[in-house]
């Protein structure tokens, strides 16, 4: 049995396959159409169908349309038309939240069966099922964990009304609970701040990263009037000082008294202090979620999905708070996972004596073949060798402070870099950040890059309880780095003493392992700094991709599978 999940509605649009009860293949669009998010997130793109995605998934595995037993889409158009019913006055016509434009929305949505049909030149109508996108965000969070008995909870924006999913999984069956409805949206209130703050709604991470430099007594008391949590009510946020649909900032301006920024962040010490006071917020709304969750599930192991579960900060809380003995987190929390989600749903009802299986990684993508890859170089004019030791010879550049492009076997899914499309460089030396900020990836000073740790080494260098979670092998959660490691390696410390730290296991990743391992020798140091392979576009997928990210920015090594590429003079 053959099931195709896609995600599409919003944005991160993406493809998974499952065989068998076992994903074998997922990729995001953004990754083969090089547009990031893959698509603008506007009423009329509601048709967009990620058909590259879903083309490279039905490639890589050898299957055709006719192959396919069943279509899962996360998203529910019939219940998307309550937003109609918001009572948003600020809303323009024909913008989300109108009734023109959710009625645009819904009528491009019905068209994606017939759309993909056309493309394969059958009738797929009759495989394709609707399923509610927090449904497949809790999914994708409990069939991928392995747990036999959890509490499951997604936070992320909205779906199609709901955005916050209360539920309990059992064996291969999800129950929700309870729901939170729109507005009542942590997402949505990250979105706002990201563009008070001065940027696109996309920056949760800039901003993340800004407010450990913030003082959150500053504005604790507003940020306690904006976002409210009781047994009584649950997850309360004020609209009316939001108006989510809408570019206005002004009753914020009125609350904070300051002035919405017209730059990016980093504007003086008030506008840290609001992501500051945001964090904290957010941190303990997600703690009285995840204590609700645990409560209705009668389960103290935990499944996290949905876009605010990439706050690795608060992530890092609920893995120390004591509500919770198990921790799981999707790798690809958000919308992108939903299509993972999809599929399990549709092959855990069809097949309910034999569950789908668990996750084992993220490397579900294009992979890196050599004779690609040197065709490739060689279309580009670059010169190229293949050393018999690749692990060896780019710890020793490393070891040099060099600046090393790693692009090997599968794509990760999902938003980190996980050492298969990466950017490497020498933990121990401040300067190699800087130089990654000012001439590779051109981002802001305040926002610190991750390191990549040997797992057996884990314990000397972090203060964290390894065995209660896997999260910990996605970057998914900042840990504190104990304070006599501190100085050996600053180019991974942020200024509040954590790392997002992403643990690597010669098992799942043996070359990267080896080349860490290598690295651990030369130094004494069992890490290297490890940052997304891209710059101002999204990761990179194919060699082409890596080639022109290498000449076009001041990296000075590229290991392309087996294959390593030097620049001059370097």
């Amino acid at each position: 049995m053959i099931v195709l999940g896609i995600n599409g509605a919003y944005h991160e649009s993406s493809a998974c396959l499952l065989r068998d009860g076992k994903i074998v293949c997922a990729v995001e669009e953004e990754r083969l159409n090089r547009r990031k998010h893959a698509k603008s997130a506007v009423p009329a793109t509601g048709s967009d169908l990620p058909l590259a995605a879903i083309q490279w998934c039905l490639h890589s595995e050898g299957v055709t349309w006719g192959d396919i037993d069943r279509i899962g889409y996360s998203f529910r158009p019939e219940l998307r038309l309550q937003n109609v019913l918001s009572g948003e006055r600020w809303v323009q016509n024909g913008d989300w939240g109108s009734e023109a434009g959710e009625r645009l929305f819904v009528d491009e949505l019905a068209k994606c069966p017939s759309i993909l049909s056309s493309v394969a030149g059958q009738d797929l109508t009759g495989k394709w099922t609707w399923l509610d996108h927090h449904l497949c965000h809790l999914a994708s969070a409990y069939f991928a964990s392995g747990f036999e008995h959890a509490a499951v909870l997604s936070v992320d924006g909205i779906g199609e009304f709901v955005t916050t999913g209360l539920a309990e999984g059992r064996r291969n069956r999800l129950s929700i609970h309870k729901t939170y409805r729109y507005p009542n949206s942590l997402g949505f209130v990250w979105e706002k701040f990201c563009k008070y703050l001065g940027y696109d709604e996309y920056a949760a991470c800039t901003i993340m990263s800004l407010a450990a430099f913030g003082k959150p007594e500053t504005y604790r008391a507003v940020m306690e009037e904006l976002i409210r949590f009781s047994k009584e009510d649950g997850l309360v946020v004020a609209q009316d000082r939001f108006h989510f649909r809408s570019e206005d900032c002004s009753r914020l301006e009125d609350l904070l008294r300051l002035p919405r920024s017209e730059r990016p962040s980093g504007t003086g010490q008030l506008y840290a202090d609001v992501a500051a006071a945001l964090q904290a917020r957010t941190e303990d709304m997600m703690l009285a979620l995840v204590e609700e969750a645990v409560n209705l599930a009668g389960s103290r192991s935990l499944c996290l999905s949905g876009g605010v579960a990439l706050n690795c900060v608060a992530n890092g809380r609920i893995l120390h708070s004591g509500l919770v003995d198990k921790f799981y987190i999707q790798p690809v929390a958000h919308d992108a996972g939903t299509a993972i989600g999809a599929a399990y749903c549709l092959w855990n009802e069809a097949s309910p004596v034999a569950p789908a299986m668990p996750m084992p990684h993220a490397f579900l993508g294009p992979q890196i073949e050599e004779e690609g890859a040197a065709e490739a170089l060689r279309r580009r004019g670059v010169a190229f060798s293949r050393p018999a030791d690749m692990p060896r010879v780019v710890a020793g550049l490393l070891a040099a402070q060099k600046m090393v492009g790693w692009c090997q076997g599968a794509m990760e899914m999902g938003p980190r870099a996980l050492g298969h499309r990466s950017i490497l460089s020498d933990p121990r030396d401040h300067r190699c950040k800087q130089r990654l900020d000012s001439s590779i990836k051109f981002r802001e000073h305040f926002r610190p890059y991750s390191p990549s740790v040997l797992a057996e080494n884990v314990a000397e260098w972090f203060a964290v309880e390894q065995d209660r979670t896997s999260a910990l092998d996605y970057m998914l959660i900042a840990c504190s780095v104990r304070q006599h490691q501190r100085d050996r390696i600053p180019a991974v410390i942020h200024v509040d003493g954590s790392s997002r730290i992403h643990v690597v296991h010669q098992h799942v990743d043996p070359l990267y392992y080896a080349m860490i391992n290598e690295f651990r020798g030369l130094t004494g140091v069992p890490m290297v700094l490890n940052t997304s392979f891209n710059s101002r576009e999204p990761i990179v997928a194919t060699p082409e991709d890596a080639i022109r990210a290498f000449l076009e920015t001041d990296l000075d090594a590229l290991a392309l599978g087996p294959l390593l590429a030097v620049k001059k003079g370097r």
